[in-house]
């Protein structure tokens, strides 16, 4: 556990310092405490892993009330935070790598644990912005071409 003088310590050189509580939940699944936490509406995320021939998942993470949203549509991205929308000017990796370079983040202690950061998706469509190849008209322009949100 982190004393008060360690955070203080961190904080000088640090913009987010990870702050880690292990809880036993071997009555729990990783998806049932998923399904308790998220809220409906509300942007979340469930991602586990397995070691090679285990039945069992080795990590698990938990999203829950990104603090950011980062959205691209054709050329266009987007971030909306605090309630306002704004433009960004760039492809969305490079408004993400923008972004994150806002952060200087403390260890957290886990040693491969993920604890917090942009998580999301490329679909399809955004590969025309990376490769150089043939792709089919994208279809519906309802459709987001990525999603990223900023989970603490």
């Amino acid at each position: 556990m982190l004393s008060f003088a360690e955070f203080e310590q961190l904080a000088q050189s640090h913009n987010v310092i990870p702050l880690v509580k292990l809880l036993l939940a071997d009555t729990h699944t990783p998806v049932s405490i998923y399904l308790t936490l998220r809220q409906e509406g509300s942007p979340s995320f469930l991602l586990e892993s397995a070691e090679t021939n285990e039945k069992l998942g080795r990590y698990s993470f938990v999203g829950l009330s990104p603090s950011m949203m980062v959205r691209a549509r054709g050329q266009e991205v987007f971030i909306v935070r605090n309630g306002s929308r704004e433009k960004a000017e760039g492809h969305i990796l490079e408004v993400l790598r923008k972004l994150s370079s806002q952060f200087r983040q403390a260890q957290s202690g886990l040693g491969t644990g993920l604890a917090g950061g942009f998580v999301g998706y490329l679909g399809y469509n955004s590969v025309r912005h990376l490769e150089r190849v043939p792709i089919p008209d994208p279809g519906s322009e309802d459709e987001d071409d990525a999603v990223f949100g900023l989970f603490p």
